[in-house]
C-alpha cells in the first residue's frame, strides 16, 4: 500500500517536473524507423509461442529480459541512417529498460540515451516513463545538450487488445535552423490487435507541432512457427513496408523494406533477443 501511495504520489508530481526541463532533446525515433522497429508484447514470455508485436514506444512491461539492435538506411541514401539499441528487464511488477538512437548524416547528427521504467498499476493498464541526455550536432553551428524526456501508458482490452501512448518532449527539427529553437512535444498513440494465433492488426497515429499528422496501418501473418510477414501502409510520409521475420533461438530476425513515392525507398534490419533470467 505504502508503494503504491508513493508511485502515485510521484506520477501526479510529473507534469510539473515535465514543464520545467529545458526541451531541446528527442527521444523518439523518425516516423520511418518507428514503423520499422516492433518487438514482442507477448505476456506469457514463452517465445517460442509469441506473436504479439508492439512499436519500440510502447511501455509494456516484459516478463522476460529482451534485447534489440536495428539499423535503418532511410530513402536508399547511404549517409542517412538511424541506428537503435535497446534492452529491458523484468523489475518488480514491471521492467527497467535502456534505449539508444544515433541519426542523422554527415551534416547533422544526433543522439540521445535514455533510461526508464514501466509498472503495471493493475492487470490491464501501466505506466511507463523515461530520462535521458541528447546531443545534437549541425556542421558549422556546433553540438548541443539537452534532457530527453519520455512518459507512456498502456493496457488491454480484454485478451485480444494491447494500447498504448506515448509523450516525448519538443524534438529538433531536422534543419540546422531547428538547432536555434524548439517545437511543442511529440504525441504517438496506437492499438494492436491480436485477432488470432496467425493474424494481428496495428493502427497508429503521430502528432507534432509544424507537421502534418502521420498515420500507420499494419497487418501481420504468421506463415509458420518460425516465419512472420507484415504488410503495412502510412501517411505523411506515404510509404508501403513489407518485413519478413524469421525465428531464431530465443528471438528473431527481421527484414524491412519500404517505398516512399517521392523521397524513394528505405531498408531496415533488426536483432531481437529474448534473454532468460539465471538460475
Amino acid at each position: 500500500m505504502y508503494n503504491t501511495r508513493f508511485f502515485l504520489f510521484i506520477l501526479c508530481l510529473l507534469p510539473a517536473l515535465i514543464t520545467s526541463i529545458s526541451s531541446e532533446g528527442q527521444p523518439g525515433y523518425s516516423v520511418v524507423s518507428d514503423r520499422f522497429f516492433f518487438r514482442s508484447a507477448d505476456p506469457s514470455g514463452d517465445s517460442s509461442s509469441a506473436f504479439v508485436s508492439s512499436p519500440n514506444w510502447f511501455a509494456i512491461p516484459t516478463e522476460t529480459g529482451q534485447a534489440q539492435v536495428g539499423l535503418v538506411n532511410r530513402f536508399g541514401m547511404a549517409g542517412l541512417n538511424e541506428m537503435v539499441i535497446g534492452w529491458m528487464r523484468p523489475l518488480g511488477n514491471g521492467s527497467f529498460r535502456l534505449d539508444g538512437l544515433t541519426s542523422g548524416d554527415a551534416d547533422f547528427r544526433q543522439a540521445t540515451m535514455q533510461a526508464g521504467i514501466s509498472k503495471r498499476i493493475s492487470k490491464s493498464f501501466w505506466f511507463g516513463s523515461s530520462l535521458g541526455l541528447g546531443v545534437t550536432g549541425v556542421r558549422g553551428y556546433g553540438t548541443r545538450w539537452a534532457p530527453a524526456v519520455s512518459v507512456g501508458v498502456g493496457g488491454k482490452l480484454g485478451e485480444k487488445i494491447f494500447w498504448g501512448s506515448c509523450w516525448e518532449n519538443p524534438q529538433i527539427m531536422f534543419t540546422a535552423k531547428g538547432l536555434l529553437g524548439s517545437h511543442p512535444g511529440r504525441i504517438r498513440g496506437g492499438m494492436v490487435y491480436h485477432y488470432s494465433s496467425a493474424v494481428e492488426f496495428y493502427v497508429g497515429m503521430g502528432w507534432e507541432s509544424g507537421m502534418a499528422t502521420s498515420s500507420y496501418l499494419r497487418v501481420g501473418y504468421r506463415l509458420s512457427p518460425i516465419w512472420k510477414l507484415a504488410l503495412g501502409y502510412g501517411w505523411q510520409p506515404d510509404q508501403i513496408i513489407l518485413s519478413v521475420q524469421r525465428w531464431i533461438r530465443n528471438g528473431y530476425l527481421q527484414v524491412g523494406f519500404s517505398q516512399d513515392p517521392v523521397l524513394g525507398s528505405s531498408f531496415a534490419f533488426s536483432v531481437s533477443r529474448h534473454l532468460k533470467e539465471k538460475k
